[in-house]
């Protein structure tokens, strides 16, 4: 009996620190949850002083004020990624109807706008909706209802492959400047010039309307403009995505999504080149491997080419950014790299939030949950045009 005893002792032992430490990580993720219930999350705004008249704009448009995670009951850190995932699902996102105005460019690829069937009563501008990594219209039903909240007519572009099938061996998992340049120009002429124009982005669409706004500076015939979640420099963004939505989700996405069904047409363009993006296990390695269909000969090529942050000092229209801290696929580190060009940059605005996950920032209680971030940068751009914050509208009108 005595052998028994001392025999299980030490099983006896083990079970008590098992029940004790899975007690322990049970009150940690309790306090965790009460913590993110008690406090909302508090944004914190980043300019220079010339960019003071932007700022009153992003204020006017609710950028400062504290809000509340529809997902804190979750805890701090699953907030992120259900905040992240409801926004991936567009998940109460509502039904919108398009009608799409294609055409082709030069050398063989395929555009185009698609138009919400239903208008806004005397707008106060055009906004040309720019998706994330191979979005099209279908899922910009929040990016549709927050402009036409805020006054804004709009339009979402489908970049090459996205909303129709590749035409032409050429693809840019972060747009091509050039052909945004031909959709705004198209957006402009859809109402005679009298509107203004302005841009709203999220997640890989602010890297083509980011490289496009610095490329054009002073010159840029657009009035304002809007990031969600931006990645700033692409030459390592995707290096700092978290697994689950590199490898595990967005890299077999994008490979189904441009290589799929335009296979035999890319090997024929460059048959190594679509050898090495197959192979490819990471987004990172995609996009060196995709350079070659981007129109670059090399991955460092296609950077000077792409990359938002190289010409981002040259901006000179008012322009927001909304960037979370617990974003898991655009890293918070993203945002420190790159914190001191909103110290000097004349005409942006960080906004900086601690929660929000990535594009999502749901507000309210769950089963009510609207996306902040949409609609604040709506109201944003509304406010930009009306002159609030500033000595009038007319200099922002292009």
């Amino acid at each position: 009996m005595s052998l028994m005893n001392a025999s299980g002792l030490p099983e006896a032992r083990a079970a008590a620190a098992a029940s004790l430490a899975l007690l322990g990580c049970g009150l940690l993720v309790l306090a965790d949850v009460l913590r993110e219930l008690a406090r909302p999350v508090k944004p914190s705004l980043h300019h220079s002083a010339e960019a003071a008249p932007v700022a009153r704009a992003a204020v006017r448009a609710g950028a400062a004020e504290p809000w509340r995670s529809s997902f804190a009951f979750l805890g701090r850190r699953l907030s992120a990624h259900a905040q992240t995932c409801a926004y991936g699902l567009s998940w109460r996102a509502p039904r919108v109807a398009f009608a799409v105005d294609a055409w082709t460019t030069d050398d063989g690829g395929t555009l185009s706008l698609a138009w919400p069937t239903t208008s806004v009563e005397d707008p106060a501008g055009v906004a040309v909706v720019l998706p994330g990594l191979g979005g099209d219209a279908r899922g910009q039903g929040h990016a549709v209802d927050a402009c036409a909240r805020a006054g804004l007519a709009c339009c979402v572009f489908q970049r090459r492959g996205d909303g129709q099938p590749l035409t032409s061996p050429r693809f840019n998992l972060f747009g091509d400047t050039r052909d945004l340049d031909e959709a705004v120009e198209r957006a402009r002429r859809r109402f005679g010039e009298f509107l203004p124009v302005v841009l709203y982005a999220t997640s890989a669409g602010t890297g083509c309307l980011v490289r496009y706004l610095g490329e054009r500076g002073a010159s840029a015939r657009v009035a304002a403009a809007f990031c969600n979640s931006p990645g700033y420099d692409i030459a390592v963004a995707l290096t700092r995505c978290g697994a689950p939505y590199d490898s595990h989700y967005y890299l077999a996405g994008v490979k189904r999504h441009y290589l799929g069904a335009n296979g035999a047409m890319l090997a024929a363009r460059d048959a190594d080149a679509l050898a090495a993006c197959e192979k490819a296990t990471s987004l990172h390695g995609f996009l060196a491997a995709a350079a070659p269909f981007a129109g670059a000969a090399t991955f460092g090529e296609y950077l000077l080419r792409s990359n938002p942050i190289g010409t981002a000092h040259d901006i000179r229209v008012p322009i927001l950014i909304l960037n979370a801290d617990d974003d898991p696929i655009c890293s918070s580190k993203n945002v420190d790299d790159h914190i001191a060009l909103f110290r000097t940059h004349p005409t942006a605005v960080l906004a900086r939030m601690p929660r929000g996950g990535h594009c999502g920032f749901y507000a309210g209680r769950p089963w009510r949950a609207e996306p902040r971030g949409h609609a604040l940068g709506a109201r944003f751009l509304a406010a930009v045009l009306a002159g609030d914050g500033d000595d009038g509208p007319e200099c922002h009108r292009r």
